[in-house]
């Protein structure tokens, strides 16, 4: 009798103690969550205010200033090689070829660097990890670089990863799906680009 009671009450600890650590996880988990949440908002808004005027340097500077405690370092990664490709595109689109010829291979280089970090710093189905390749990708295809076709089946199963987690808070706003459609449409992807627009169309109809 002796002996049953105290294997039911070592049963009820270890019980116990996964459903609590179980528990906390699960609260780590949308802390995460939360915060990734939060990180994407305060980006875009600085995002918005700093592109307006073209100012992808102190852009940078903000952000490194602002989060780089934070431990947010693939955000970071990502806004930085953002800034820099837009950066390049101005220059190009305004035609200051001294600082398009002069600054062109480092901003190239470090554009390729930042996404590569950002993608490496986050996990398939994340919304980071969706934009570093989607913004990879991107910049090939403008370049007209082979290596544009050779990213898009990944790109293409990242967004369907991305898509599946539709019914979660951090995947409500699946506006990045129909983007990539949109592009892929474009560019003459039109199997692929059907598809994601089909799962974008699923999305909204689950969010309403």
């Amino acid at each position: 009798m002796t002996e049953n009671r105290c294997q039911g009450t070592i049963l009820f600890f270890i019980v116990f103690a996964f459903v609590f650590i179980f528990g906390l996880s699960c609260g780590y988990c949308k802390d995460d969550t939360k915060n990734q949440e939060e990180i994407y908002s305060s980006l875009e808004t600085l995002k918005a205010n700093y592109f307006k005027n073209n100012q992808y340097d102190d852009f940078i500077s903000r952000i490194n200033q602002d989060f780089a405690k934070k431990n947010f370092e693939g955000w970071i990664a990502y806004y930085s090689g953002l800034a820099l490709f837009e950066k390049l595109k101005y220059l190009e689109e305004t035609q200051n070829w001294n600082s398009y010829f002069s600054e062109g291979e480092r901003l190239r280089q470090e554009i390729v660097k930042y996404l590569e970090k950002s993608i490496k710093l986050s996990l398939p189905g994340e919304r980071l990890y969706l934009m570093g390749q989607y913004l990879k990708w991107q910049y090939y295809k403008i370049l007209e670089d082979p290596r544009a076709e050779e990213l898009l089946p990944g790109l293409v199963l990242t967004a369907k990863a991305y898509a599946a987690e539709g019914s979660t808070p951090a995947h409500q706003n699946n506006e990045i799906i129909r983007n990539i459609a949109s592009d892929l449409s474009a560019s003459g992807h039109k199997a692929q680009a059907k598809e994601l627009y089909g799962l974008y169309m699923q999305g909204v109809q689950e969010v309403t």
